[in-house]
């Protein structure tokens, strides 16, 4: 039988190694702990920066196709606190607010990104909505299952045209 958990981890970190192979790339991650392991909501910690994690959300969304040039982005770098979900429902009111209630275990975490399951219930949103109030300075955002796949697209898509582009040198 598949861990559904640590299926959805190591989906996870390989998106993001797609991303960092990316040409200058600012994109790096860290794993503390194993698959069911406590963790505090901090399965994966991303480092990139702000402008990484707004393309993150417009790529996930379909507001964007992909991710700008690094040499262009000269803004803060940050660290972000991933938690993934992989059970195929939507994220409920009572798995939204762990997450929210975990920021204040990681106060070095600018970004607080829950990933996975089919979108989020009303009472999830309301949770979210009230988080982003409470928490002007962080980063507080929610990935889909779709998103991370329109995520992945998007890191593929650029790694194909980036070794096209070498092979030519």
């Amino acid at each position: 039988m598949c861990n559904q958990g640590k299926k959805g981890e190591m989906q996870v970190t390989e998106l993001i190694s797609q991303m960092g192979q990316l040409n200058n790339s600012h994109v790096d991650f860290v794993r503390h702990t194993t698959t069911n392991t406590p963790d505090s909501g901090h399965d994966v910690g991303l480092y990139h920066t702000e402008k990484n994690f707004d393309e993150m959300i417009a790529i996930s969304t379909g507001n964007l196709s992909e991710f700008s040039d690094p040499k262009e982005d000269d803004s803060k770098k940050m660290q972000t606190r991933i938690d993934v979900k992989n059970e195929n429902n939507k994220i409920t009111k009572p798995v939204a607010q762990k997450f929210i209630a975990d920021i204040k275990k990681h106060p070095d975490c600018k970004g607080h990104l829950l990933l996975g399951d089919n979108g989020l219930t009303k009472g999830a949103e309301d949770v979210f909505r009230e988080a982003k109030e409470n928490y002007p300075d962080k980063k507080i955002d929610y990935i889909s299952n779709e998103g991370v796949q329109n995520l992945r697209k998007a890191a593929i898509t650029q790694l194909q045209k980036q070794n096209d582009k070498d092979k030519l040198k």
